[in-house]
């Protein structure tokens, strides 16, 4: 784990978000263990699904792959999970590293208990389960409409945000991705590449790579060259620096390619970018 994580100040805020939307809510770190979640206790449809344990090992699957795919596209995702429920994740940003995750579940997206039924019974059909309690469990879940999951998840992606500015989650000094994270912006205007990284912090690419992957959901050398564009965009509205002092200032000399690099992140050319601002 990167990060730091104020439990009980969580556990009241998941509170306030059930009370709002009557769905469960979970935190998960970064390496997808779960910290804390409100209500406690998982449905029943659920506790039912995982007296199985091909079902159970398929729910800690179904919420890891959630987690990895967030890893990658860096925003919340609606999706199905593997008996037949929605549920929502979305990604815990702080310094533009993802520390940890938001996972609403045990929803129910149909309209129509019989047509959802089967759907369950179909997802369910390798799984030795009592299909009696299953469907009676699976009654219990109150319908929830698109609307009202679509504007859920934005509310949660906003208690994502949340979680960080209020201090409940906090990255440990000492992590490795704080210390990479730290060297990348205090070096920009240098050669900076996955071999300097590893030399630096005496790693392996696979292993540098591994983490990239993990906190920034791409490759290390996307993360440099994001960053040396943000930091672009930054000098081009906020100081009057020729481009070309802006292209050096970032860690690229040669200008041309400096604009070719730029244009392809934006769509516009540094000189557009500013004057469009």
């Amino acid at each position: 784990m990167i990060s730091n994580f104020d439990v009980i100040k969580l556990k009241t805020l998941l509170q306030h978000f059930y009370t709002l939307t009557n769905i469960r809510i979970t935190v998960f770190d970064d390496s997808f263990v779960e910290i804390v979640s409100y209500p406690p206790e998982i449905s029943r449809f659920c506790s039912i699904i995982r007296s199985d344990s091909k079902a159970l090992e398929n729910c800690m699957l179904c919420d890891k792959t959630a987690c990895q795919n967030v890893r990658k596209t860096q925003k919340f995702q609606i999706y199905q999970c593997h008996a037949g429920l929605t549920e929502v994740i979305a990604p815990i940003f702080l310094n533009k590293i993802i520390i940890g995750y938001l996972i609403m579940g045990h929803i129910s997206p149909y309209p129509d208990l019989e047509k959802g039924w089967l759907n369950i019974v179909e997802c369910c059909k390798n799984y030795s389960l009592d299909m009696v309690a299953l469907k009676s469990g699976f009654v219990e879940r109150n319908y929830i409409t698109e609307d009202y999951i679509l504007a859920a998840s934005e509310i949660m992606n906003s208690v994502a945000s949340y979680v960080c500015i209020s201090h409940m989650a906090t990255l440990r000094n000492d992590s490795i991705i704080m210390q990479i994270d730290n060297y990348i912006y205090d070096h920009l205007t240098e050669e900076l590449s996955a071999s300097v990284l590893c030399e630096h912090f005496l790693i392996s690419r696979s292993k540098l790579y591994q983490i990239s992957e993990q906190n920034y959901g791409i490759g290390i050398s996307e993360y440099i060259k994001n960053q040396r564009i943000q930091k672009a965009k930054d000098l081009l509205t906020q100081t009057d620096l020729p481009i070309n002092l802006i292209a050096d200032s970032v860690g690229i000399s040669d200008y041309n390619y400096f604009s070719k690099v730029f244009k392809k992140s934006t769509g516009s050319t540094p000189k557009e970018y500013r004057n469009s601002k």
